[in-house]
């Protein structure tokens, strides 16, 4: 509430926030009346720390990381007279004088429009807003009926109330029908409705990467990460993804562990007592040949868990934080295979089957910094050897190192904005 409270004071006339209402918002959506309105707003949240691109603004000052999205009514294609009466019958929220939020008819035309491109079905927080404004002016409905032609609005309502009352998700026919409707209104030509299909097919979803030793703290930054976004406007997951932690590499395993086991049942012939290492992995170790083989299963069957863990979310446009991706199986597949071993191949496997990443991350740490953090798995020697591999590995994948020492906040802040940054070239 207290960034609505700046931005109120910013404001020199009325400002319509469009998008969930402070506090409850994760940023502001501010639809300003001219042009000139939107071009100061924009320059006076420079002036307090915000960085914008477009209509977008964000600012990274953790732990109060912000987002801003300032838009001018002239965007949203509607006539004159529609235009004066969306400010007109605005009202009031709480004691703040020149942000408003609009009347229940017109939340309801605004969320229509939205619906319409967004390619899924109604999320909670709409559903929500729905039934607010159904509360406050039971004939809301009706009321935006009767709008609803001049904002090219009238299928995309009708899409709205089926999803809300009878919980029926538009297909993609209905959903480019009704974008048709709002763009003949706005006067736009196929060529634009054609790219709207081709938006809303593909969506706009992206992968962030975070790679590390255990300890490097990949998890607190990813959930930290997926907050930060959410805060700004993006909706984000994170996926936790781990070479040889495959069902898949088990399956594939178990024939030949098992045919490996026969013979030695039938000749009597086993390893010493001292020896406890599995049949299998000595059979591999034996054969250079072998080995490559099986790393290249591993290559494919981790790659492939890659773009299981993240396609669904970036078809629905969301940006998925992988906890772990293409440099941690690099490096684990040396370290658990071969360290003196390159892998070139596996690398190169791994890298082009699995989705391309917006932007990865190295947080890196001392090994003994590792291993006070998290002193599980691995002891100091081989956190050694992992972390040189990862250096190693980093630099043949061309991947970004950040100092994982930095305190989270801080550290947070940063990977955010360059996150950031890239989501809105």
């Amino acid at each position: 509430m207290e960034l609505a409270r700046t931005i109120d004071s910013l404001c020199a006339s009325q400002v319509l926030v469009f998008g969930s209402l402070p506090p409850h918002g994760r940023d502001l959506d501010l639809l300003t009346q001219t042009g000139a309105e939107a071009h100061s707003l924009k320059a006076r949240l420079s002036e307090q720390g915000f960085t914008a691109r477009g209509s977008s603004l964000a600012r990274f000052t953790n732990p109060s990381i912000e987002g801003v999205d300032v838009v001018e009514a002239a965007g949203w294609g509607l006539p004159s007279d529609e235009l004066r009466a969306l400010f007109a019958e605005s009202l009031p929220i709480d004691d703040l004088t020149r942000l408003v939020r609009p009347s229940p008819q017109h939340s309801l035309l605004i969320l229509a429009r939205r619906f319409a491109r967004s390619g899924a079905s109604l999320p909670d927080k709409h559903r929500d807003r729905i039934a607010v404004a159904v509360q406050d002016d039971p004939d809301a409905w009706d009321k935006a009926a009767k709008r609803a032609p001049s904002w090219g609005a009238k299928r995309s309502l009708a899409l709205l109330r089926d999803a809300f009352e009878r919980g029926i998700t538009p297909t993609r026919r209905t959903q480019v029908e009704a974008v048709a409707e709002e763009y003949a209104v706005r006067g736009r030509s196929p060529a634009h409705l054609h790219a709207i299909r081709r938006l809303m097919k593909r969506g706009r979803g992206a992968i962030v990467a975070l790679s590390g030793l255990d300890g490097a703290g990949k998890t607190t930054q990813a959930e930290a990460l997926r907050d930060a976004l959410e805060k700004v406007g993006f909706d984000a997951r994170v996926e936790w993804t781990k070479i040889a932690r495959n069902p898949s590499l088990d399956l594939v395993a178990a024939p030949v562990k098992f045919f490996l086991r026969r013979p030695q049942r039938a000749t009597g012939d086993t390893a010493s007592p001292a020896d406890t290492t599995p049949d299998a992995k000595r059979f591999r170790e034996r054969s250079a040949l072998v080995t490559h083989g099986w790393t290249l299963v591993v290559a494919v069957t981790n790659a492939t868990a890659h773009r299981k863990a993240t396609r669904h979310h970036v078809r629905h446009g969301r940006v998925v934080i992988c906890d772990r991706y293409v440099l941690d199986s690099a490096a684990h597949m040396r370290y658990r295979y071969g360290p003196e071993r390159r892998f070139r191949l596996q690398r190169t496997l791994v890298r082009w089957l699995s989705p391309r990443p917006l932007r990865q991350f190295l947080l890196k740490v001392p090994p003994e910094v590792a291993l006070e953090r998290k002193a599980e798995q691995y002891d100091l020697q081989q956190l050694s050897l992992l972390a040189g591999l990862y250096d190693d590995e980093r630099e043949a994948l061309g991947i970004t190192a950040v100092d994982g020492t930095e305190p989270p906040e801080q550290l947070n802040a940063r990977i955010a904005q360059e996150v950031w940054d890239r989501l809105t070239e």
